[in-house]
């Protein structure tokens, strides 16, 4: 038999294939065949790990081998039986790792023989502890450290385009403290690289040595690398007709289900999206994605002559999609982003930018999203049915409590439907209309300096900068000593000043406390980092 040829990335190793991270557990059931041969599997993998020095013992944590369905979350589909093996990551190991890969690997093969499933088919991890437990991070204070890398990071930036894995596939290179550590404050200090998932994971490690390298030689001999795939939130589609189950238990899970009545003012913190829905490029229709309106400001223009306008700051991934050139193309059950359709409107724009002068042609936006609404027609609908379906059995139930249970449904079925029929006018009469892009960055690239991701859409509606109520503030994500206490429900007042003020505020000296409200997370805190000029 040929020798298993194992594959090598950051801190982990695997056979047959190197999976994308993230993976998860996604059920505990696995296949019959596999089921019966479980305790025989993990025990091997227990010797070979002991045998290749790899075995230890955690205090807080079980890390004995175990065998797993791991996939993609939120993905169906994508499970497949794994032997995972947890250790901890040294360089000096590698060469250990692979050996102990290829030997479970050659013992996966010839148990496959004797048993109902193909050779290929348990698949081989070994991973380093910190890639599968969950990770914190939080600014470095120190201004030294700060100030330094404000230069160091061009230098490693220009470094990294030297390499096939991560030229052109950068999404984020920070100075920040990163680790499991529950405390976020006593993880080192990590230089953090993200790349798109078109880099080659394997080719990672040489990265790492020259960045690294490059760390050494400055005296920063403490500073750890680490690397990922991780393409930041890039917004998810629903099937318009007919969403798969991931997509709707994705859609409770960011929020997207609101009881409450749509209201004519628009809020910090609101939804909203491009007023138009999404063909993928097989025809099938999509909702569009949603963003957050992050804030608002306000803003003097000068023609035709100079006037104060409002309007919303927001990214401009989120506005992408009201340009036509926009692409969605399929992704097994789901959909991805892929690049516009070349000399379209989104093509330009990306490039160039966007502005008043511009002649591409955006539609408008709306808030809350036809994405929104058309989840909560969904769930309502599906509501409805279920209730419905409980009434017979209740009519023919003989007891006490049964009017009061029939009238307890069909009340809800009635206010069920009163809701729908408020959200659905409310759109048909164009109440969710919210405004025109003015201007935005595109993805234009800078050689020197830094660029901002922002849109400004002038607003067309009221608004209201009213900030969260305490119990908007409950949320894991947030912590109660860190909320802003004497903001609650309070309406944001005049700037004087506005950001000009924040040029006198001795932020390298002072920590401060920032605040955001986002459409699915809702309130969280956040520390300022740094006051930098971009160029």
């Amino acid at each position: 038999m040929e020798e298993p040829r194992i594959i090598s990335g950051f801190k982990r190793v695997a056979w047959p294939e190197l999976r994308r991270l993230p993976l998860t557990i996604v059920t505990h059931l696995l296949p019959a065949g596999i089921e019966q041969v479980r305790r025989d599997i993990e025990r091997e993998a227990d010797r070979i790990m002991e045998k290749h020095g790899l075995h230890f013992q955690d205090e807080e944590d079980h890390c004995d081998p175990e065998m797993e369905m791991r996939g993609v979350p939120g993905k169906s589909g994508t499970s497949l039986p794994t032997i995972l093996m947890l250790a901890p990551w040294s360089a000096e190991k590698q060469r250990d790792w692979e050996r102990a890969a290829q030997e479970m690997a050659i013992f996966l093969a010839d148990l496959s023989r004797v048993c109902s499933f193909s050779e290929t088919e348990i698949h081989v991890e070994i991973v380093a502890l910190e890639l599968v437990h969950r990770t914190h991070y939080t600014k470095i204070d120190d201004p030294v450290l700060q100030s330094a890398w404000e230069c160091l990071s061009g230098t490693i930036f220009h470094r990294l385009q030297s390499f096939r894995a991560t030229q052109g596939h950068i999404t984020c290179l920070s100075l920040q403290k990163y680790g499991t550590n529950d405390y976020a404050g006593a993880n080192p200090p990590t230089v953090y690289i993200s790349v798109d998932c078109d880099s080659d994971e394997t080719q990672w490690p040489e990265v790492i040595t020259e960045v690294k390298r490059t760390l050494d030689v400055t005296g920063w001999d403490n500073v750890q690398v680490h690397i990922e795939h991780n393409e930041g939130m890039i917004g998810h589609f629903d099937n318009f007709t007919n969403p798969t189950r991931e997509q709707m238990n994705l859609g409770y899970g960011l929020k997207k289900r609101i009881e409450d009545d749509y209201y004519s003012t628009v809020h910090i913190g609101d939804d909203f999206g491009a007023a138009r829905d999404i063909k993928r490029t097989d025809g099938e229709q999509l909702s569009p994605t949603n963003g957050t309106i992050d804030c608002f400001v306000q803003l003097r223009t000068s023609e035709p002559e100079p006037t104060w306008r409002t309007f919303i700051l927001t990214s401009y991934q989120s506005v992408r999609p009201a340009f036509n050139g926009f692409t969605v193309t399929p992704d097994g059950t789901d959909s991805s982003v892929a690049p516009p359709i070349a000399n379209s409107d989104l093509w330009t724009v990306d490039s160039a930018g966007y502005t008043p002068d511009s002649s591409a042609k955006p539609t408008t936006f709306e808030s809350p999203s036809r994405s929104k609404l058309n989840f909560n027609t969904r769930c309502i609908d599906q509501s409805i049915v279920c209730f419905t379906n409980r009434i017979p059995y209740w009519e023919k139930k003989d007891c006490t409590t049964r009017e009061k249970r029939l009238q307890e449904i069909r009340e809800r079925i009635a206010g069920l439907k009163a809701e729908r029929k408020q959200k659905t006018e409310f759109f048909e009469a164009n109440k969710q209309a919210l405004g025109k892009l003015y201007a935005a960055s595109g993805f234009r690239r800078r050689v020197v300096g830094r660029r901002m991701d922002w849109a400004l859409i002038e607003v067309d509606r009221p608004w209201h900068d009213r900030l969260p109520e305490c119990d908007e503030w409950e949320s894991p994500r947030s912590l109660l000593l860190k909320t802003p206490l004497a903001t609650y429900g309070m309406q944001l007042q005049e700037q004087t000043r506005s950001i000009e003020a924040l040029s006198g505020y001795g932020w390298s000296s002072y920590r401060a406390d920032v605040y955001k409200i986002g459409t699915g997370s809702g309130p969280t805190v956040g520390s300022f980092l740094a006051q930098t000029t971009l160029s």
